[in-house]
């Protein structure tokens, strides 16, 4: 009886409470993180498949390669997003 009481405070504790959010955070980011690559992955095939040729005067191109380029931004911020949450989850 006293070892199910001891562990019922453990998991009432605010750390044990923390710890199930942190990994509910890193679940989101995770989720985050491939819906961010694959919007650059898409952007990517999408700027590929641009008339030729693929220079600075073919503004079709370049219009879809920016787009390519801040989808690839996004991606690197969920990213580091998840790096930092996982390093609290460590600490």
């Amino acid at each position: 009886m006293m070892q199910a009481q001891s562990d019922y405070q453990h998991s009432s504790s605010p750390s044990y409470a923390d710890s199930g959010k942190a990994r509910g955070t890193i679940a989101s980011l995770l989720a985050a993180v491939e819906t961010a690559k694959q919007a650059a992955n898409e952007s990517l095939r999408r700027a590929q498949s641009a008339p030729l040729p693929h220079i600075a005067d073919n503004t079709i191109f370049i219009a879809l390669f920016e787009r390519h380029l801040s989808d690839r931004e996004v991606l690197f911020s969920k990213i580091r997003q998840l790096d930092d949450a996982k390093a609290s989850l460590r600490a």
